[in-house]
This record gives structure tokens, sequence and C-alpha cells, in this order.
């Protein structure tokens, strides 16, 4: 059912198209005089706001809302029954996995230590982001300006992204003083997927566009700017939303 909802006069019957007339009763010099006099109320002198005609949803529409959320929901709830069915039972040993309960009971008493320490490491975590990702984004820009800088730093970014967090965390907690050796591997986790998507984004552009740029008289920084970094703005956003995971488990470890 259709319904007209017009500012300050709640939901109205939407009126029915006339037959034989035009196709806008409301402009329409054709469409007979009761019409006109019922759109005043729209077009007329009162100037009433928007005219918005809505559809209810079907059922089935509704149900099938429902069921997207009900579904995931109840997996999970027969996953934390069956995990607490087998620790009560004894089939699996509260050592090797505690039960649900066991964890929401120990979470609850710690949980002022819980807090400190997630707001420490979140803070870790976020510092490690921002260095990360402005390094990243600085060296794609240098790299799409000076090819030769590339060539000479891109072995470098391969190499710091194939090390492996576990070796190289016992030699920065000797080199750095406190939460420092976090915070480097935090933006070591971002640099690379950062750098190599941001790279893309500045080179995937339009060849035709960078050369009506350059006809015009626009300098390499004015391509720069009017071009590649809007060109690069998707890439930017994707790789922050990789690289947000990926700064935290680097705080993490």
């Amino acid at each position: 059912m259709l319904f007209a909802i017009v500012e300050g006069g709640g939901a109205r019957p939407a009126l029915p198209r006339p037959a034989g007339g035009a196709s806008c009763p409301v402009r329409s010099r054709t469409c007979p005089p009761s019409w006109r006099q019922m759109s005043r109320s729209c077009c007329g002198s009162f100037r009433w706001a928007r005219v918005v005609n809505v559809a209810l949803r079907s059922p089935r529409d509704v149900t099938s809302a429902v069921r997207g959320y009900v579904a995931p929901v109840a997996r999970l709830a027969a996953v934390v029954v069956l995990w607490q069915a087998l620790v009560q039972l004894r089939l699996v040993s509260d050592l090797v996995l505690p039960s649900p309960d066991q964890i929401i009971v120990q979470v609850w008493k710690g949980r002022q230590n819980y807090l400190l320490d997630a707001r420490t490491t979140l803070g870790e975590a976020g510092l490690g982001f921002l260095v990360g990702n402005g390094l990243a984004i600085a060296v794609a820009i240098l790299f799409v300006r000076v090819r030769f800088a590339e060539r000479a730093l891109m072995p470098l970014a391969v190499a710091s992204y194939c090390l492996p967090a576990i070796a190289i965390a016992p030699i920065l907690q000797v080199v750095l003083p406190g939460d420092e050796p976090k915070v480097v591997l935090a933006g070591l986790f971002v640099f690379f997927t950062t750098l190599t998507t941001v790279v893309t984004g500045l080179r995937s552009v339009d060849p035709v566009v960078v050369d009506m740029v350059r006809a015009f008289g626009g300098s390499s920084s004015v391509e720069l700017r009017k071009v590649r970094a809007r060109n690069a703005l998707p890439y930017l956003v994707r790789a922050l939303q990789l690289a947000a995971p990926s700064a935290l488990l680097g705080a993490i470890i």
C-alpha cells in the first residue's frame, strides 16, 4: 500500500493517477479542476514539503532480514553450549580448554587489569598504525616521483615484510627502550601493505587524463595532487582497513 508523507500532515493515501489525463496531475492544464484544487496543497501557495511514496515491506522481506540476524547468533550459541558440555562431561580437560563460565568469571575478576592493558595495547597499536602508514604514503609518493628510489628501496621494503616477527622482536626489545619495540612492530606490520597499495593507486591513472594535464601546462606536483592522489584515495582506504588489524597484531606480539 502506498502512502504520501506530507510535512505536518502524517500519512495520507496517495492520489491516484487520473484516467485519460496527463502524466502529472499537478502541473498539467488538461487535468480536471478537482485535481487542480487537490494538488494545491502540494505545489501551490502552501509550499508543502516533498511528497514521498513509501511502499510497505512485505512479510517475506521482514522474515528474511530477521533470519539473517538470528542464524549467526544461533550458531554462536550452539558452539558455546557444545563447548560448555564438553568441559562439564570431562571430555576435555579444563586445563587445556577452560569452560566459558570459567573464562567469564576470570575476566570479571581481573577486569581492572584487563582494561589497563587493553588501553596500553591500543595506544601502541594506534601509534604504530599512524607512523607506519604515514611513512608508507611518503615512500609511495617518492617511488612514483623518482623511479631510481623505487629500484633502490623496494628490495628493503620487501625484506622488512618477509622478516618473521618472532625473530626480530627480541632484537628490538634489546635495542629499543620501553614500549617502542611494540610500536615498531606494529608499524612494520602495516608498512608494506600500505606502500604497495598506494603505489598501485598512484600509478593506475588514465594516461589520457595525465596527458591532458601536461598539455594544459600542469606541473608534476599538480598532476600528483589533482589526478594521482584522487585516484589513489580508494586504494588508501582499503589499505588502512587491512592495516588496522595488522597493527593490533604487531602490538600484541
